[in-house]
């Protein structure tokens, strides 16, 4: 096998796939000189040394001419515009002797795939966003997401071995588990754990399919959906209570259901809810959307079809 084959191979196990087209303002790509990977792995780390280690994850752009063996471009993730998924180097190793890498998320805009979205982001974990369209469940390569999941809800997460993980209360818990820094989730056999369990639960049992979901269906009933608005007042008053002393569903700790209560608050101007009247919620939700990762989330998934 040819020297340069072998460095190809050796560079498509550490950038992740970045499909569109750099338009990054010129100063955040000024790296343009080709770079091996020992050279990329010093660029991360002088970049990352100059801007005080804020930007620790970076996005590669593999170069558009197939057969070229080097990086053209080393920008910081959080500001690049070519980053389809949350990149970083991936990581070698777990405790188990083998990388946390590989991973796909399946997404759609203005659906609960933000929490896994914004988990994965938060995590540094390596992984490969796909879009999904929700109404006709086509993906970004033109395949069927119900050969992903058979009932053609999102999100999904295909493991590196093969598997698909479904359920956005499950698959979070999977990546914060995974998160090296443990700030997503608090430990398992812990009460706190089965706090976070409860709001998983109380998120998509009482506010995602019993009270937010049936309002977007037009086909509706006026006076059904009323039964639906009832219910979501006092379910938002429930939480504009508990939110009046803490600023997380946890406490004064972040954790992974505050994504999920954020995206979920989200969706009330697009069925007519208002929620004026919970001012602990609408700050709930402007302290959840400035966080870097949320806008980088929003930032990749594009606007919410009509």
């Amino acid at each position: 096998m040819l020297k340069k084959d072998l460095e190809t191979r050796r560079i498509s196990r550490i950038g992740s796939i970045i499909l569109p087209p750099p338009t990054a303002p010129t100063a955040l790509r000024r790296t343009r000189k080709l770079l091996s990977v020992p050279r990329a792995r010093r660029c991360i780390k002088q970049k990352a040394a100059a801007q005080g280690n804020r930007f620790r994850r970076y996005a590669f752009r593999e170069p558009e001419r197939q057969g070229k063996a080097n990086f053209r471009d080393c920008v910081p993730a959080e500001r690049s515009p070519i980053l389809l998924a949350g990149a970083q180097l991936p990581r070698r190793a777990g405790a188990g002797g083998r990388r946390d890498g590989g991973m796909k998320l399946y997404y759609a805009p203005g659906t609960i795939s933000l929490m896994a979205h914004v988990a994965l982001l938060e995590s540094g974990l390596f992984f490969v966003g796909v879009k999904v369209d929700e109404a006709s469940k086509v993906m970004a390569d033109g395949g069927d997401y119900r050969t992903i999941n058979p009932l053609g809800y999102i999100p999904a997460l295909a493991l590196d071995d093969g598997s698909v993980l479904l359920e956005a209360a499950a698959i979070v818990q999977y990546i914060a588990d995974r998160d090296p820094t443990g700030r997503l989730a608090p430990s398992h056999g812990t009460v706190e754990r089965a706090r976070l369990q409860a709001w998983l639960n109380f998120l998509s049992s009482e506010l995602h399919k019993g009270g937010l979901g049936p309002l977007f269906y037009t086909a509706l009933d006026e006076r059904a959906k009323d039964v639906f608005r009832q219910r979501l007042r006092a379910r938002f008053a429930f939480l504009d209570q508990h939110l009046a002393t803490r600023a997380y569903l946890l406490g004064e700790s972040y954790s992974i259901a505050d994504v999920g209560l954020y995206a979920m608050t989200g969706w009330t101007p697009r069925v007519g809810f208002d929620i004026g009247a919970y001012p602990n919620l609408a700050a709930h939700y402007a302290r959840i959307a400035n966080r870097d990762a949320v806008r980088e989330g929003h930032r990749i998934e594009g606007p919410v079809p009509a």
